[in-house]
């Protein structure tokens, strides 16, 4: 999956680790966007659902790219997907006013 480099300096465990851990959190974004596009009608689901799906579509791109050792483009997906979290869950915690 990552080639070796004796330059490294983060161990092959931290980053399967980091991995699996990104691997859950986009199943869990899934199976949240589910949940979201069967609510639709609330306005704060409508507001912040396609944000929620986008940073879904960005950590399987993150995967997908460290996966190919692609890690300064996975940076980039990463950013875009934790923003995209981010702003989310700004919206859901502050409710109708902000989703408006």
């Amino acid at each position: 999956m990552r080639r070796s480099d004796a330059r490294d300096p983060y161990p092959k465990e931290l980053f399967e680790n980091s991995l699996r851990c990104l691997r859950d959190q986009t199943r869990i974004l899934s199976e949240m966007s589910e949940d979201m596009l069967r609510l639709a009608g609330n306005k704060i689901l409508h507001a912040a659902g396609p944000i929620a799906v986008g940073a879904e579509s960005s950590c399987k791109s993150v995967l997908l790219l460290m996966e190919h050792d692609q890690t300064r483009d996975a940076f980039v997906c990463a950013r875009t997907a934790f923003l995209s979290i981010l702003n989310a869950a700004y919206i859901f915690a502050e409710g109708e006013k902000t989703a408006e």
